[in-house]
């Protein structure tokens, strides 16, 4: 194990971690590390993930997002093909799978969509892709869990130290 130079990277880890409620855990060949995303930046992530993608919104505006434990219920509006607006929601949850970090349009409540429709597969694409760039820049990362509560989301990923 080369600790030594990783050490500089545990240091400033460790005192981000007191700093920002971040924990981290290492053992012998990894670091784990609990990366907590407040509500407002759970917000932001999905403002970009379902209303700034050009012609696939999946809503063109997000009018509300009640985070419950274990999904995200966002309120909005929707325009139709024939020029007419339509409110719904939408119930997503967050998970990682195989080290993967998954996200998942789990119901659409959308005059004119369901949970088939391609803008669906789409935004489930890009909110994960989001979400993990977030949570990390670091293409070793393994995701370990995400935990959504009612005022924030803490994501798990476990890094490699050799």
């Amino acid at each position: 194990m080369h600790l030594t130079k990783w050490a500089p990277f545990l240091l400033i880890m460790a005192v981000a971690a007191t700093a920002c409620g971040t924990s981290i855990s290492i053992d012998d060949d990894s670091v784990e590390i609990t990366v907590p995303l407040s509500e407002s930046a759970v917000n932001r992530l999905l403002r970009f993930s379902f209303v700034e993608q050009d012609d696939d919104n999946l809503l063109d505006d997000i009018t509300s997002i009640d985070m419950q434990p274990g999904f995200i219920r966002m309120f909005g509006t929707y325009t139709n093909s024939d020029g007419s607006t339509v409110p719904g929601s939408v119930d997503l949850t967050m998970s990682a799978k195989d080290g993967a970090l998954e996200a998942e349009i789990t119901a659409v409540d959308i005059a004119g969509l369901d949970i088939d429709h391609p803008r669906v597969t789409h935004v489930n694409d890009v909110m994960a892709e989001a979400f993990a760039d977030e949570a990390s820049d670091n293409d070793d990362v393994e995701f370990v869990s995400v935990d959504i509560t009612e005022d924030s989301m803490e994501i798990t990923i476990r890094v490699p130290l050799q």
